[in-house]
């Protein structure tokens, strides 16, 4: 299967689980952000608190499968990739990386075999797409940063 799309979750790609796996979307929400506003001074100033929560980035694939325990194969191995979390790499972008937690695991219908499945995870940690390129910092012993 092409797929114009791919996601790799701590160096595995998705359409590596299987042939029959063809990534259709990855969707990104913008952060949720939360502000509040708080008294301080007797004459009514207020300073305006912001605190950014998280993103949630989810993965729309299809399983070419009509056989109904092939497809639950391929959904098992898919859930096994997902439920540690990890580092999560998109193909698009492939020098950005987001730590992320698995929120939502795929479900198919015997019904509906064609219907694409998804994968949700989430991030609350700031700044949340990081780079991916490493940096070395010479001197006495090396240090290895993510810039």
């Amino acid at each position: 299967m092409t797929t114009l799309f791919d996601c790799a979750l701590n160096g595995v790609l998705l359409s590596s689980l299987s042939q029959r796996i063809s990534v259709l979307d990855i969707q990104e929400s913008t952060p949720k952000v939360h502000q509040t506003a708080l008294t301080l001074f007797p004459e009514g100033r207020q300073q305006l608190q912001v605190r950014r929560d998280s993103i949630t980035v989810k993965v729309l694939f299809a399983i070419h499968e009509e056989k109904p325990y092939l497809r639950t194969r391929v959904l098992e191995r898919i859930r096994q990739w997902a439920a540690p979390g990890g580092v999560l790499t998109c193909t698009d972008h492939v020098d950005r990386q987001l730590t992320v937690i698995c929120t939502g695991m795929p479900a198919i219908t015997a019904d509906n075999w064609t219907e694409p499945c998804a994968v949700t995870f989430q991030t609350t940690r700031c700044p949340y797409w990081e780079s991916a390129i490493q940096s070395s910092i010479n001197g006495p012993g090396t240090l290895t940063l993510y810039v």
